[in-house]
């Protein structure tokens, strides 16, 4: 088998990137938390402790990128480094930090 960095780490740049920006990407064409989660699923990326996707945990990680002094996460400080290492760009991120919220 393989080894594989686990992609709750900080470190696991890469697996952070295609996340945020496959987010980003479902957020701007209107899906719902369930039709993330289908997707993200289907695309095959895992959430970040290895399991398939929820909605629940669509918009736990969606709440914790938009509020992250009172969710502090690893998603935030991954897409920060993303920004600052100009891997990501501030607008590739915006649908991110947008307050409204998707439908269940």
């Amino acid at each position: 088998m393989p080894a594989r960095l686990a992609t709750y780490t900080i470190h696991s740049l890469t697996y952070y990137k295609s996340l945020l920006l496959t987010l980003a990407k479902c957020l701007v064409a209107g899906f719902t938390h369930k039709e993330i989660a289908h997707h993200l699923n289907g695309v095959g990326i895992l959430s970040p402790t290895g399991r398939h996707f929820t909605a629940e945990i669509v918009k736990n990680t969606l709440a914790s990128l938009r509020k992250p002094l009172r969710f502090p996460s690893i998603a935030y400080q991954a897409m920060m480094k993303l920004i600052f290492d100009r891997e990501l760009t501030k607008e590739q991120c915006l649908p991110l930090l947008s307050s409204a919220e998707v439908q269940l």
